[in-house]
């Protein structure tokens, strides 16, 4: 018969041959970086998935008087990631896939005497009812510096992810808001981005606090995507997370800084986690009259299902 043709044999038939077995054994990832549905190859014989969540939003700043301390918004928590491997036989022919969006910032504020916004939770990313890596926030958030009014941005809720989920336990979140200057966030481990930059408030002497920064993440392959300096002068916003952006290694963006305290001018915005799961920095403070800083946004989840022949 003609497809017994030896591989050794030459011609056009041996040539084609080799590819197609070439083909099949090379593993083939389906990148997903919005929900969509995943069609399983007819020659997998393992399937193994990775799926991170959508980062969590930083808190807005407060606003408050003269002579009153007052302090900007926490940074958000990153988002986890799953992963898992399945035999091929076990899965359907077909998988929805869901894609978590990244939470949104706490909203500027502009009223006196307000408290900031909190940020808002990422969302969940998903392959079927098979693998599910959990919002940042799902147990609850963080806790602002000086309970002094600014946001709270998200914290990851790593106890509800399971075995295959991570960060585990303690969780990564982002840091507090100041009145004198957002702390730094802590470095995540891994394949983790750190918490977003906390942002930075105004004394009660009238002095802004610049925003704080985040240390870098890395994967532990050597590659890193490098920390963020926090806004440095008054209302300067934080800078935005870095997008990873490898194709063979699916890791987190980095986080946002947050922004800083504003005295005689408006607070910076906290700057946006980079794609996928980075988490948004916080915002800075402000006086009555002016407006405070928005919490940046955290970066959208993403989900990498890889077939393998054998």
């Amino acid at each position: 018969m003609a497809d017994d043709v030896p591989l050794e044999t030459p011609g056009a038939h041996a040539a084609a041959l080799k590819a197609a077995l070439a083909a099949n054994l090379t593993p083939h990832v389906a990148r997903f970086v919005a929900s969509g549905t995943w069609t399983k190859p007819a020659w997998a014989a393992r399937v193994a998935v990775i799926a991170i969540s959508g980062g969590g939003g930083g808190g807005s700043g407060a606003t408050r008087g003269a002579g009153v301390a007052v302090s900007g918004g926490s940074g958000g928590a990153p988002g986890s990631i799953c992963m898992a491997e399945f035999m091929a036989a076990d899965l359907p022919s077909s998988v929805s896939v869901a894609v978590g969006g990244g939470g949104t910032g706490g909203a500027a504020r502009s009223a006196n005497d307000a408290d900031g916004a909190n940020g808002g939770f990422g969302g969940a990313s998903a392959f079927g009812t098979f693998l599910r890596a959990y919002p940042s926030g799902a147990l609850g958030f963080g806790q602002n510096a000086n309970g002094l009014g600014g946001g709270t941005g998200s914290v990851n809720g790593g106890t509800l992810n399971g075995w295959n989920c991570l960060p585990p336990i303690p969780d990564i979140s982002g840091a507090d808001g100041n009145v004198a200057a957002g702390g730094l966030a802590a470095h995540g481990p891994g394949r983790f981005a750190c918490g977003g930059g906390g942002g930075g408030g105004v004394s009660a002497g009238n002095a802004f606090g610049a925003g704080g920064g985040t240390g870098a993440s890395s994967p532990g392959t050597g590659t890193l995507l490098g920390g963020a300096s926090g806004g440095a002068t008054a209302g300067a916003g934080g800078s935005n997370g870095a997008d990873w952006t490898r194709t063979d290694l699916l890791a987190q963006g980095a986080a946002g800084s947050g922004g800083a305290g504003g005295v005689s001018v408006n607070g910076g915005a906290g700057g946006n986690g980079g794609v996928p799961g980075g988490p948004g920095g916080g915002g800075g403070a402000a006086r009555n009259g002016l407006n405070s800083g928005k919490g940046g946004d955290g970066g959208r989840g993403e989900v990498w299902v890889i077939s393998y022949a054998a």
